[in-house]
Parts: C-alpha cells; structure tokens; sequence
C-alpha cells in the first residue's frame, strides 16, 4: 500500500499474546523500516489488549501488559513517533481513552459496537467486554477535560502538526458492522 502511494496506514499489535515487550519491540522495529523504505510511514497505531471473553477457553495471559505497562508504552512509542497517531481500542474503558488522549492525543471510537452483530441484533453477544460511549454526551466530557474532540477529521489531521492537544473522535456510519 505503502508503494503504492497510500499516505495514511494503519499499523497495531494485539498485546497479550505473547510477550507485549518483544511484540512492541518487533512493531516499532517494523515502523522504521517502512519509514525508511516508503515515502510514508504509518500514521495510526491499532493498540488493543487481550481481553478475556467469557466462557472462553482461554481465560487469561501471563503476556498482557498491566494498565500502567500499556499507558508507559503508548508514551514511549509516542515519543518514538509523535506523527502516528494511537487509536484506543473499544476494549479499553474510558479513564484509559483520557489518560491516552491527555498523554498526546489519540483517536477513539463513539457510538461503537464490536459486539458480533451489535448493530443488527439487540443482545450484548459472547465477546470480550466491550465499552461504546454516546458521542453527544462524551464529546462533552472531553472538552471538560480540557481536550478538543474533532468527528470531521481529515486525514492531514494526523501529521502531528497541529500544535494543538486534540482528541480525534470517530462516529460509525450508519449500517455498517
């Protein structure tokens, strides 16, 4: 894509799989190399973190890194590359979206679901869980915390070279899954 000429590319890693530390290592490893050898590097970070469903086999990972482990990577891999932007997974509750928006800004999801067949069918399914956040009600909180959510974003946006501490918002467009 990146050959191609695609300007905005989304890069992430699943943390919990195995070890979060090698994983983060590899990702950034990755970020550079595709910075060097492309025109454009990534400019969206997916961050999600392993997540127990329940009644699933798998009911935890001795891999997943803790709330203060993922807040100092994101801050790190921020620092690494301030221009790609970390998009803060629906797995995530909303003290974390603010601590990450507040730590440099970030991109997250409002009026979600991610729920197998959320918007189709009106049951919480069997997934892990998973957090949606009324925009016209959220969007408020974030300006009392003194951050400025945009929902009519443009792709430049993501440059990082704004100067302004801002909270990119995403609503889902209607019948889509």
């Amino acid at each position: 894509m990146l050959a191609a000429g695609v300007q905005h590319v989304g890069i992430g890693v699943l943390s919990g799989l195995s070890d979060w530390r090698r994983d983060w290592a590899m990702l950034m490893l990755h970020e550079e190399y595709l910075r060097k050898n492309f025109p454009h590097g990534p400019t969206i970070l997916g961050t999600p973190r392993l997540k127990v469903a329940p009644g699933a086999l798998f009911q935890e990972s001795p891999f997943t890194p803790t709330r203060q482990e993922f807040l100092a990577t994101i801050a790190l891999h921020n620092i690494f590359s301030p221009t790609t932007a970390p998009f803060v997974s629906t797995r995530e509750d909303w003290d974390m979206c603010v601590e990450l928006a507040k730590g440099g800004g970030c991109l997250f999801t409002l009026n979600c679901s991610t729920t197998p067949g959320g918007y189709s069918l009106h049951h919480h399914g069997c997934q892990f869980t998973s957090h949606s956040y009324d925009a016209p009600i959220y969007s408020n909180k974030l300006k009392s915390e003194g951050l400025d959510p945009v929902f009519n974003w443009k792709a430049s946006d993501l440059s990082g070279d704004t100067g302004v501490e801002q909270t990119t918002c995403q609503s889902p467009q209607v019948g889509t899954n």
